[in-house]
């Protein structure tokens, strides 16, 4: 798939939806396409140098423990294969990520980007989310959309502080567009492991009309969880026809390591696609959902 100055979606279409060339309005378009081959072509072997130096800055902060670069690397090497998840370990890097984000949410009043909204789930269950090497993850995946967004980040502990937190960005920022929602969690088909009020996780019944009004019209959100995307009324697509104008950009698979894929459309930046791993070789491209009415 290409991006000039019009978006060309490859369509799907059931009986009840029209092509985007079709005279007639589309009602929903989403799509299966694939990135473009050089994306994806051992995309995580090309982005762990990027993540590893990223790791590396973050381990040794402040104190580099006697050991040189090299050394450092090798650090976080070995503690990589040697980490085990524990509830203790999710909170101390939830404590430090609340940290961070508080001190990054500071900066973007000084530049004039469009808004990347990034958020974290709290809830995990085996180090995919929280782990200490997911901790270094997401910092370095804010680096690569601070290249195109000013990032404004959250961990949240409950959907109701996420739309919140989307919310006191348009608020505080009346005049520059949430365009990207990065949400990090994890899921299933019919789920985003975000917990509700009641302490039950956001489902696809769950899902509210605009509940993503704060955001652009236009806006891309991306969810960073297994399977979100997987099959027919998923949560993905869900969060698309009750969010008329947005893009949704899911996994149809179980997902590892994920990396937007951004392009410059008339000056302003936009995600294209998103592709993920586990696939070594030729990663996987998460799955696309927009409803235009």
């Amino acid at each position: 798939m290409t991006l000039n100055h019009k978006l060309d979606f490859t369509i799907s279409i059931p009986s009840h939806i029209y092509s985007s060339k079709n005279d007639q309005k589309p009602e929903n378009i989403f799509s299966d396409s694939s990135a473009p081959f050089f994306s994806r072509l051992f995309m995580i072997l090309r982005e762990l140098p990027s993540y590893l130096s990223t790791a590396r800055t973050l381990r040794f902060k402040g104190n580099d423990e006697g050991k040189n670069i090299f050394q450092q690397y090798q650090t976080v090497i070995k503690e990589f294969f040697h980490y085990r998840p524990s509830s203790q370990n999710f909170q101390k890097n939830i404590e430090k990520l609340d940290k961070d984000f508080s001190e990054k949410n500071n900066v973007i009043e000084t530049n004039n980007k469009p808004i990347c909204a990034y958020i974290v789930s709290s809830y995990d269950e085996n180090g995919a989310i929280l782990g200490d090497h997911l901790y270094y993850y997401h910092h370095y995946k804010i680096n690569n959309f601070e290249k195109h967004y000013a990032v404004a980040a959250k961990v949240v502990r409950a959907t109701s502080e996420m739309f919140q937190f989307l919310k006191q960005l348009k608020e505080k920022y009346p005049n520059r567009e949430i365009k990207v929602i990065d949400v990090v969690a994890h899921g299933c088909p019919n789920t985003l492991c975000v917990k509700k009020q009641n302490g039950e996780f956001y489902k696809e019944p769950d899902v509210q009309k605009n509940e993503f009004q704060d955001c652009a019209k236009d806006a891309t959100i991306i969810l960073d969880a297994c399977s979100a995307g997987q099959g027919s009324q998923n949560i993905g697509e869900k969060i698309a026809k009750m969010n008329p104008g947005k893009t949704i950009i899911a996994p149809g698979t179980s997902l590892f390591f994920s990396k937007p894929i951004f392009t410059d459309f008339d000056g302003k930046p936009s995600v294209q696609n998103v592709v993920h791993g586990f696939a070594i070789a030729d990663a996987y491209t998460a799955r696309k959902f927009k409803y235009l009415s």
